[in-house]
């Protein structure tokens, strides 16, 4: 019983898992074949191994498959205006497990964010909740206010709810009906895809989401971000070379961007973030031409 209350307590150590190992080995391969990634590919690393050394408390939703159905049929993501109850103390432990990686990888905004969120001048908790309920430009604007670095608060907070988010949508999973949903959002928690795959021998375009994983089909003449379907606005941007393989859809009226990647089966959920990390040169370009990913 002790035992188990200390684990509640300060997050259960967990063995590495073949998620985790396979990702890690990714992220060598990500280094070998481009050098330049390098440095990147290991903060990545060690960053994915703090992520997932430590199971956090999963948080209780209460839908049931006629409020679901409800719900997507209407546009409204599952999560949107439910109550999650996430263990606030927990999330704000492993934060600061994140920047404590980043501190020690030389980053030196890091140390800072560390010390607001465990002052409570951060409130790493409450901002989870932000996120969820539809509001995740409040977690850059918080960090703002403080003379943070906002993008690192946000890609951290990212990261510290990315394990227990793909873990809850895995729950909520059996409720998703995807073929009522057709928008450029999560469906589960109503995040921005972090990428698109085209997937199998038919090519079926399919959206991930970046903070829980979640798979949706959508068509592939489409703009996910302003619903544009005009193929003149909608061009790819390619390397020579791997034009089957992967490139960034670009829309030319809300300068949006997706990267979409080619592949016979899903991402599995800890890889999405090593492909995003992999496919850093697809954004490099698309940045270069004033095209930006959602906010």
């Amino acid at each position: 019983m002790a035992a188990n209350a200390l684990g509640r307590l300060f997050g259960r150590k967990m063995p590495e898992s073949p998620a985790l190992t396979e990702a890690l080995a990714k992220l060598r391969l990500v280094s070998e074949q481009q050098p330049e990634l390098g440095e990147l590919a290991a903060t990545n690393a060690a960053l994915l191994q703090t992520m997932y050394a430590h199971e956090l408390p999963l948080p209780h939703v209460d839908l049931d498959a006629a409020h679901a159905r409800y719900k997507l049929e209407g546009g409204v993501p599952l999560l949107r205006g439910e109550t999650l109850t996430f263990d606030q103390a927990a999330l704000r432990r492993q934060f600061e497990r994140l920047c404590r990686v980043m501190t020690g990888r030389g980053n030196t905004f890091a140390a800072d964010l560390e010390l607001a969120a465990r002052s409570g001048r951060f409130p790493v908790g409450e901002l989870a909740d932000e996120v969820i309920t539809g509001d995740p430009r409040r977690v850059a604007a918080s960090a703002a206010e403080l003379n943070l670095d906002a993008g690192l608060a946000a890609t951290l907070l990212r990261f510290t709810l990315f394990p227990v988010m793909v873990q809850l949508a895995a729950t909520i999973k059996p409720l998703l009906q995807t073929e009522a949903w057709r928008k450029g959002f999560c469906p589960l928690c109503g995040s921005w895809p972090s990428l698109g795959e085209y997937r199998g021998l038919e090519l079926t375009r399919f959206l991930r989401c970046g903070l829980c994983a979640t798979e949706w089909p959508i068509d592939r003449l489409l703009c996910p971000f302003c619903d544009n379907r005009l193929h003149q606005d909608l061009v790819n941007l390619v390397v020579e070379g791997e034009e089957q393989k992967q490139r960034a859809v670009t829309c030319s009226r809300c300068h949006g961007y997706i990267k979409q990647l080619s592949t016979l089966v899903p991402i599995p959920p800890a890889q999405l973030l090593v492909a995003d990390l992999a496919t850093l040169h697809l954004d490099l370009a698309a940045l270069q031409r004033n095209f930006e990913p959602p906010r």
